[in-house]
């Protein structure tokens, strides 16, 4: 038996119980979405032509049998889906011969055994193996992603509480001064709005006088925040325990 991890990989199927072949090709359905083919469905009952799934990118056929698949079986698999531009599998409960095997290999052929206790699939080819790692890396990247911007921002975050926690100097509150220099401008002029409006409006030369401190105080957010980096950087505040040396040691108080 094969370990857990691998028989249900990162967002597989479900685990469902095969019992006969309409359910074999359903669970066939759902393997092959998971391997990357969004568009497969079940093919029309006596319209596949050997074809059991079908879609834009895949065609598949699928046996419930009692034996092994022979090489005849996938010779003629291979042949309903000759000029279509698919990747095709074949998916059997009972596995492979040999020669179905090499054969398979030899024409690129993904062969698949599926449990029909849960409905699991393995790989029984180099094909097979290829898309069947493809997946399984396909739908761990996400994972993997998160973690890591989850981690990022931790260590961001971290560092944003550390920083504004230690002290603060001149340099520190002249930056926010300059940085809320534009914000103050913003609600001067809004103050006089309101204002004119009710005393019933007010003289030409005000309205051009209101246009051009928002002009200068919209256009000045950028500068100032820039200005503000600048202070904010020039701040050096003494690292505790440093030594003449300029090698600065921790903080005790940090974890």
């Amino acid at each position: 038996m094969q370990p857990e991890d691998k028989r249900h990989p990162p967002g597989a199927p479900a685990p469902q119980p095969v019992n006969e072949w309409a359910a074999a090709e359903e669970n066939a359905v759902r393997w092959l979405q998971w391997l990357g083919h969004g568009t497969a469905q079940r093919s029309r009952s006596g319209a596949d032509g050997g074809i059991d799934v079908t879609g834009t990118d895949v065609a598949a056929q699928v046996k419930w049998y009692g034996t092994a698949v022979g090489v005849r079986s996938v010779r003629e698999l291979v042949g309903a889906a000759t000029g279509l531009p698919v990747r095709v599998y074949f998916l059997c409960n009972a596995g492979f011969t040999r020669d179905a095997i090499a054969y398979a290999d030899r024409v690129n052929v993904a062969l698949f055994r599926f449990s029909p206790a849960d409905g699991s699939i393995s790989p029984l080819n180099s094909a097979a193996e290829q898309a069947y790692a493809s997946a399984v890396q396909r739908h761990t990247r996400p994972t993997v992603e998160a973690t890591s911007a989850a981690s990022q921002f931790r260590a961001f975050y971290r560092e944003t509480a550390r920083d504004a926690s230690g002290p603060t100097g001149p340099a520190s509150k002249a930056a926010v001064i300059v940085a809320l220099v534009p914000v103050g401008m913003c609600l001067a002029g809004a103050l006089v709005v309101i204002l004119a409006r009710k005393t019933g409006g007010g003289p030409n030369w005000l309205g051009n006088a209101w246009a051009a401190w928002m002009t200068v105080a919209c256009l000045g957010v950028l500068p100032a925040v820039v200005i503000a980096a600048v202070i904010q950087g020039r701040k050096t505040p003494p690292v505790r325990g440093s030594s003449a040396a300029g090698i600065s040691h921790p903080d005790p108080q940090e974890p």
